[in-house]
């Protein structure tokens, strides 16, 4: 929280003995014309007390004085920004912060004022560095348009989440702070010695929190994106869980070729929109009994379509699915959500 530079500006006042402070207060407030935006002012023995109006019939001088302004306090960097004559409910709430950098989606009919939206960030979060404007992630590398509009051109931050510290590129890699409890959740949920397969691993946030917090046999991370691989190893390392997460540079449909023989008790599908797409290869390399973790982007009234739809690729597989839990994790757009499942896949019998 911050407060507004001090300011000081001319008012009538009510001179009063200081013994007559506390009476004449609340008389002046319970009248209505004590002035509670400006601080009340000792004068030697005397008391001033700023009033909105002389009309009131007070046994006492009315005199005019300067008084400082009370600090306002900010709560949200709106405040700062009521110049501008937009109301305030048109301006952003969310915004998420990874590391010293704020991400923020500014909409369109916002854009002429980024820069002092991201300057009114600034000075409200003073451990921030640099605020950038962010377009939706797209595509399989799961990267993002961005733009500075206050503080450092710099994109490279340091995270920490649950005591991990992660390296983040974040035009060049996909983070999200948002799923930090449901990444905490999956650890939980890990069994002792179980295999496990993040098949768009980013940064390797759940395999780094899963080695650190749990004790799973192996994590095989694998990701598409080169730059998000580079910044993954570096997070392995400085977690100190090499030994147990194995890094993959690949495609996560050549997941069998690379993994061979080995199958999995666990795989985290975290491709929103197109994770459907590759349950037939995580369908290849899990045990008869595995359980998936499931995201993806859905409207709420798509949501019984896409888990049918899941059902009927892994039924030519020869799995049954069963959904466990589902959730909605956040919200993305309006009538968008962020939605999670945890599913039970089993092996049908010969």
């Amino acid at each position: 929280m911050i407060h507004m530079e001090i300011n000081v500006i001319e008012s009538l006042a009510v001179k009063i003995p200081i013994k007559k402070g506390e009476e004449i207060r609340r008389y002046l407030s319970y009248r209505n014309i004590l002035r509670k935006d400006l601080k009340i002012r000792k004068q030697g023995d005397y008391l001033l007390l700023p009033i909105t109006n002389s009309d009131e019939k007070i046994s006492f001088p009315i005199v005019k004085e300067k008084f400082e302004l009370h600090k306002q306090k900010i709560r949200s960097y709106k405040d700062l920004l009521t110049n501008l004559g937009i109301p305030l409910d048109k301006f952003p709430t969310s915004f998420d912060i990874v590391g010293d950098i704020i991400l923020m989606k500014i909409p369109s009919e916002l854009t002429e004022y980024r820069n002092m939206i991201g300057n009114a960030l600034l000075k409200v979060h003073p451990h921030i560095r640099s605020v950038y404007n962010i377009k939706p992630v797209s595509g399989e590398l799961r990267t993002r348009e961005v733009e500075i509009i206050a503080g450092e051109d710099r994109s490279i931050t340091i995270h920490k989440e649950y005591g991990a510290l992660f390296h983040i590129d974040i035009a060049k890699t996909f983070y999200s702070p948002r799923l930090a409890a449901e990444r905490r959740r999956i650890v939980s949920l890990v069994r002792d010695e179980e295999v496990i397969l993040d098949m768009f691993t980013g940064v390797a946030p759940f395999p780094v929190l899963i080695a650190k917090y749990a004790n799973p046999k192996k994590i095989y991370a694998i990701d598409k994106n080169k730059e998000a691989i580079s910044f993954a190893r570096r997070n392995i390392a400085i977690n100190g869980v090499e030994d147990v997460v194995e890094l993959i540079q690949g495609d996560a449909r050549d997941i069998r070729d690379i993994l061979l023989d080995t199958k999995v008790d666990r795989v985290i599908m975290n491709l929103p929109f197109s994770a459907y797409k590759f349950i037939p290869y995580a369908l290849k390399v899990i045990k008869p009994r595995a359980t998936i973790h499931y995201y993806d982007i859905l409207r709420e009234d798509s949501l019984e379509k896409r888990k049918r739809e899941l059902e009927d690729i892994s039924f030519k597989y020869d799995f049954n699915l069963y959904f466990k839990d589902v959730r909605k994790i956040k919200t993305y757009a309006p009538r968008e959500f962020y939605i999670g499942m945890d599913i039970m896949a089993v092996k049908k019998p010969m």
